[in-house]
């Protein structure tokens, strides 16, 4: 790679960045359940796991969660971005409890947990979480009951549980930890009454989990990572259209990537992340991004909302062509890098690294919520203005069908449309405009998809099934420092 770490040293170098203090020093959450492999290269990890499937490994205690290098096959033609990794782990809840973190031997394991990371994120039974509660700090029911409440502030090691006891009432606990705990709830908090445990049974407590010994660790499609895949089906039934007999994968067709590589629950203000120290350092300083990117050289980049492509724009905007303005709603910046092709296009330097690329870029909404890809209309504060007055009667049924959503943060409505058969019968007018306004996501990022196949800008690879891959070598998988057992499959 010219001018820059390879994408072989790159894994050692961003593994052990400790750059941020925000993460590494003064960050108010961890240490998680972490994981060793149980194998060195073990076969579960490159198989696509269904619902769940299970992983022998080895309980490493609490660790902070490493930071992340890009996810799938280096040279994979479609990328998406996002900010940073989410940590599954920071909410109240028995499954944030058991989630866990790979904290491996050395670089090369590091490297093929990344080359096949794709749909899951890992956890560890509740029985061991359970079982490893220290004595010290375990809450034990006071008599049978339920747990009300959770609550946990965004920038703080501290938890309240409100528990209702059925003979002792309502009683509210405070829970404080330092740097080196990790507190855990057995239940999950309910706000419809019913008996969850009896008199004496631990209810939460603090984790002491062993640094060594067997546990086995379950492999959980995540829905992040599930929100690509229906776009691909939609793209693959394309192809087939085109005599294609396709076989695409996340991971092997989309590589994942995020701005920053150490996670946290949360990106807006709220959370108080010391934003400017995070991006001087992992965007611009250790230019992390830049260097995969110039490796990667994908030919389709989807971020995964507008604050992703807002900051990718603070290094790399004047290299998008046309100029992309990001006022306004997430969707009408989709339907528009939609519409009018956008270009990440640079032959040149970014931070004295040497990148030679050109990606399509599309906007989509945030890939961690399921509502931001449900079909529906959205209308600005002013054309929603305009239609209750033009169908009035039609907004009333709306209301009461209960298919208005919440103005957003930016002043559009949403509107659903499943079910409105009957509607469609008796405000025809009012739901042609609401179909003026619909948009369904997935299928409009799988057209960008078709598009740059068309344009010969995606191809079909080598009958693999696959797509083609990027210019350029890669040793990623094969090289000097380690040697994956199942090779390149590309080469």
């Amino acid at each position: 790679m010219a001018g820059g770490t390879s994408e072989v040293e790159i894994i050692g170098d961003i593994v052990g960045c400790r750059a941020c203090k925000w993460f590494w020093d003064e960050a108010p959450y961890g240490p998680y359940p972490a994981y060793d492999f149980g194998d060195r290269f073990p076969t579960m990890i490159r198989e696509q796991a269904g619902e769940q499937a299970t992983l022998k490994g080895a309980s490493a205690g609490l660790q902070q969660v490493m930071p992340a290098p890009l996810s799938g096959c280096r040279k994979a033609p479609i990328m998406t971005i996002g900010i940073n990794p989410n940590l599954t782990a920071f909410w109240p809840g028995v499954k944030s409890g058991t989630w866990c973190y790979p904290y491996l031997k050395d670089n090369a394991q590091f490297a093929y947990y990344y080359r096949h990371h794709r749909l899951c994120q890992e956890s560890m039974p509740r029985n061991f979480i359970a079982g490893s509660i220290a004595d010290e700090g375990r809450v034990i029911a006071r008599d049978a009951g339920y747990i009300k409440r959770a609550q946990r502030p965004l920038t703080g090691r501290r938890m309240t549980l409100t528990i209702e006891y059925e003979d002792l009432g309502e009683t509210e606990e405070t829970f404080e930890w330092g740097p080196d705990k990790h507190f855990v709830m057995l239940y999950d908090a309910q706000w419809k009454p019913g008996r969850q445990f009896e008199k004496g049974a631990p209810i939460a407590g603090f984790v002491d989990l062993p640094s060594t010994g067997e546990v086995e660790v379950s492999r959980n499609q995540v829905g992040y990572y599930l929100r690509f895949v229906p776009i691909l089906e939609n793209f693959a039934s394309f192809l087939r259209s085109q005599g294609i007999t396709p076989s695409l994968e996340i991971g092997e067709d989309v590589s994942q990537l995020d701005m920053v590589a150490c996670a946290s629950p949360g990106w807006s203000d709220k959370y108080e992340i010391d934003k400017n120290e995070v991006v001087s350092n992992c965007v611009q300083s250790k230019g992390w991004v830049t260097k995969q990117l110039a490796h990667a050289r994908p030919r389709l980049i989807v971020f995964s909302g507008r604050s992703a492509f807002e900051m990718f724009a603070s290094l790399y905007g004047e290299h998008v062509t046309p100029a992309l303005d990001t006022n306004g709603d997430v969707y009408g910046l989709l339907s528009k890098t939609v519409r009018i092709p956008h270009y990440f296009d640079i032959q040149g330097e970014v931070n004295g690294l040497t990148v030679s690329m050109r990606a399509r870029v599309v906007i989509s909404p945030h890939f961690s919520y399921d509502d931001n890809f449900v079909p529906h209309a959205r209308f600005s504060e002013e054309r929603w203005k305009k239609f209750e007055a033009e169908y009035p009667e039609a907004f009333k049924e709306l209301s009461r069908k209960r298919k208005i959503g919440k103005k957003n943060r930016d002043g559009f409505t949403g509107v659903l449309a499943d079910g409105l058969g009957d509607f469609q019968v008796r405000h025809s007018e009012a739901m042609g405009c609401i179909m003026r306004h619909f948009y369904e996501p997935s299928s409009l990022i799988a057209d960008v998809l078709k598009q740059e196949f068309v344009l010969g800008n995606l191809k079909a690879g080598n009958g693999s099934g696959k797509l083609a891959r990027t210019e350029g070598s890669c040793r990623f998988c094969v090289n000097e420092k380690w040697e994956f057992p199942e090779g390149c499959p590309y080469k």
